[in-house]
């Protein structure tokens, strides 16, 4: 479907249809932001980690990627 088509249907919902697809559309916008700010954290930390000479086995990577 293209965005036009998007356009199009969403402009044909009542008024509480289009605040509902409104939320819908935020809450993903807002959990992609939450989930990158996690990723981005969880990277700094282990390079610190790294950076200070922490080493994992391969057994302890092929653990953590399971």
């Amino acid at each position: 479907m293209s965005v036009t088509e998007l356009q199009d249907t969403i402009s044909r919902l009542s008024p509480p249809q289009k605040r509902a697809v409104a939320r819908y559309i935020k809450y993903l916008v807002a959990d992609d932001a939450a989930s990158t700010i996690a990723r981005r954290r969880r990277v700094n930390r282990i390079m610190k980690e790294m950076d200070t000479g922490k080493t994992l086995t391969l057994d302890q990577v092929r653990r953590s990627r399971a």
